[in-house]
């Protein structure tokens, strides 16, 4: 009989020191092994276990994922803004365009059709993202711009303070879901 009580209060305090243990484990799983704690919690919300779930880490998770589609779609803006400004104003005027140039901008013109594709997922997806901030999008633009040009070896010059009209309107089409129809419109300008 003692020896069951023994048992028992053995039995409990070894219960409540491994479960002490498999939370701490569980705590530490999201910073050794992120897959597995993925996997786990992902299993213990479709089991409806919420109390054992690690929300601190998943809210943390929850807020980055959010984030992510917001700065991806502001890099994905800047990229097309920087392709317009070069193909507007550096190689259109250039009074002479040369093979390899003419290649360049074939390359660029083909990315920011690509980028357009992705702006155009973001927004259809998340419709709230469409209010971005131009000038903001632009300051990033406006890195993307002074690397391209030293890396070509040009001069660099002084960028506007804010984006031009053309591609204010430009990066407006492709915002609302009109990012062929610019697109078009700069095919037909950079021919």
């Amino acid at each position: 009989m003692i020896y069951d009580k023994i048992t028992k209060i053995h039995d409990k305090g070894w219960i409540k020191m491994k479960k002490q243990i498999l939370k701490k484990e569980e705590k530490n799983l999201y910073n050794t092994d992120y897959y597995m704690w993925f996997e786990k919690n992902l299993a213990l919300i479709k089991e409806g276990k919420f109390n054992q779930v690690d929300w601190k880490n998943l809210i943390l998770e929850l807020e980055s994922l959010k984030n992510q589609e917001k700065i991806n779609l502001y890099k994905y803006i800047a990229k097309i803004m920087a392709n317009l400004y070069i193909i507007k104003t550096i190689y259109k005027n250039k009074n002479e365009i040369n093979k390899n140039e003419k290649k360049e901008q074939k390359k660029i013109v083909e990315n920011t059709f690509n980028y357009i594709l992705k702006v155009e997922k973001i927004v259809k997806d998340s419709p709230s993202l469409k209010k971005i901030d131009l000038n903001t999008a632009w300051k990033l633009a406006k890195n993307l711009i002074t690397v391209y040009l030293f890396k070509k070896n040009m001069q660099i010059q002084d960028l506007p303070n804010e984006p031009d009209s053309f591609i204010s309107k430009f990066i407006e089409k492709v915002l609302h879901e009109q990012g062929f129809e610019a697109f078009a419109d700069l095919l037909n300008d950079t021919r």
